[in-house]
């Protein structure tokens, strides 16, 4: 018990997320003349606008986070970030070239683990770097090294959870790793149920990921993907048409072959549930 308060404790206050980097962010944004800010500033405005996930708030989190590179070359975790805009371009579609957005991603990635050998962050994207090369075994490894690294951050425990069940086919070991990335950080921001809801559905526990995505206020295309593809399953058409509905609303060229080929599918099995829950969703294929 004393153990599982002490794990409390540290994810609530610690870490990437936690209260005193929010602290911190707040303290930094109240520092009115930008040319100011110091390399550590620059990384904490940075993630504050990577997470809220717009194509403008991207934006600046590269410029903050290039300018806290150039402050203090040797800041591993800076790149790191400036690494996960790259990833963001790419994921989303909003990048010019998505090739040259994933180069980036994958040199500014051995960056930060070159600087920074002990950071379970790093290792994370060090491992989503390998899985979108195709190198499964690495990326395994690189997840555990982050794992171990950094048991008690809730945001390492998160990322790893939600795409456990796409890449190694351990979904069910993803749904409790979220769990207790929520439990060491029980302030968790929305898009912590948004990434159950995910996992959730690929353990093909489809009641589960209804319940988890019917908590959210805001819903976005995954969101409600994902609700009409466990809708389908459970077989409530009616349900998973209207959220099919909203998808292609937000994205009118939507294909699920598209969508597919911009996650890490590799465990086989997972694609198949995906593009079964469209097929059955009547999503374009």
């Amino acid at each position: 018990m004393r153990d599982e308060v002490t794990q409390t404790i540290v994810g609530t206050i610690g870490g990437s997320g936690g209260r005193l980097a929010r602290a911190a962010q707040e303290i930094t944004r109240r520092k009115a003349p930008s040319r100011d800010l110091q390399a550590y500033d620059c990384y904490l405005l940075a993630n504050e606008h990577f997470w809220r996930s717009t194509r403008e708030d991207n934006a600046e989190a590269r410029r903050l986070a290039e300018r806290a590179v150039a402050l203090d070359p040797s800041f591993a975790c800076a790149y790191a970030r400036l690494a996960t805009t790259h990833y963001q371009d790419a994921m989303k579609g909003w990048s010019a070239s998505v090739d040259r957005s994933w180069e980036q991603f994958h040199a500014l990635v051995r960056t930060a683990v070159t600087l920074d050998d002990a950071d379970g962050a790093s290792y994370l994207l060090l491992g989503l770097s390998y899985f979108k090369k195709g190198q499964v075994p690495q990326g395994a490894a690189a997840w555990e090294r982050a794992l171990a690294l950094s048991p008690n951050e809730a945001g390492v425990l998160m990322t790893v959870g939600v795409d456990l069940g796409i890449t190694l086919g351990r979904a069910e070991e993803g749904v409790e790793l979220i769990k207790r990335a929520m439990r060491l950080n029980p302030h968790h921001p929305e898009w912590y149920i948004r990434s159950l809801g995910y996992a959730l559905y690929y353990a093909q526990r489809y009641d589960d990921a209804v319940a988890a995505y019917s908590r959210l206020r805001n819903r976005d295309l995954s969101c409600h993907l994902h609700l009409a593809l466990s809708y389908a399953q459970l077989g409530q058409d009616i349900e998973a048409a209207a959220e099919a509905a909203e998808v292609l609303k937000l994205e009118p060229d939507f294909s699920a072959s598209s969508f597919a080929e911009k996650d890490y599918y590799i465990y086989r099995p997972a694609l198949k549930l995906f593009l079964d829950g469209c097929r059955k969703a009547g999503l374009p294929m």
